[in-house]
């Protein structure tokens, strides 16, 4: 207790584990493939013209012990490309969830033959992961090595962090997963649940 003032156990390990990001992120140099952006985007953003936009996002139902995974893929113009929503059962660390997310958002453009992603998720935990160059031994470090390792496949590839309000679009799509059986692919079309959201965006004209 210093000059009278408690500060709680828990709020300095939370304090200590934001400043080990903070010194990560400092100490973290670009490869010639990717970019790390800094800023956080508080809302959805076309790609530059030759880029695609991939939005990953998971929700859970612990109630119902099911997983629902979400994948948006959007061009330069802000057109759908593709989207998908995976469900699965059983139950899973948030983080873990929000991992698998992404790996199935990389592993999507790779089968569609992009090769220049921009990568966005609202879980920073998980991008801090992917972009550090150090070995992960978190609980979803398997599947942060198999992300790294996909995205060799790309000639150029950006991943960032991003508010839940930039990256609402694999929201919707996650939650929806929750309720499915089975799991849905969209070609070049724009699924029902998220279409307003679509229309607004495009509206808005946020470039």
């Amino acid at each position: 207790m210093h000059e009278g003032v408690f500060t709680h156990p828990t709020d300095i390990v939370l304090a200590v584990g934001k400043a080990v990001d903070e010194v990560k992120q400092v100490n973290m140099t670009s490869s010639p493939k990717h970019l790390i952006r800094v800023e956080v985007q508080h809302q959805w953003k076309k790609p530059p013209e030759g880029w695609f936009k991939v939005n990953c996002d998971a929700a859970l139902d612990l109630r119902n012990g099911r997983i629902g995974l979400g994948v948006l893929v959007r061009d330069h113009e802000g057109q759908v490309k593709a989207a998908r929503s995976v469900t699965k059962s059983g139950f899973l660390e948030p983080t873990a969830a929000e991992a698998m997310a992404l790996f199935e958002g990389v592993r999507l453009c790779k089968d569609l033959g992009i090769l220049s992603i921009i990568v966005e998720g609202d879980a920073q935990v998980v991008i801090n992961a992917i972009q550090a160059r150090d070995p992960t031994c978190s609980k979803f470090g398997q599947l942060v090595d198999d992300i790294r390792s996909l995205l060799r496949n790309f000639s150029r590839w950006q991943i960032s962090y991003v508010s839940r309000n930039a990256n609402n679009g694999a929201h919707k799509l996650a939650k929806e997963a929750t309720k499915m059986i089975m799991d849905r692919f969209w070609n070049l079309s724009i699924p029902d649940c998220i279409s307003d959201l679509v229309s607004t965006e495009l509206s808005a004209h946020v470039d």
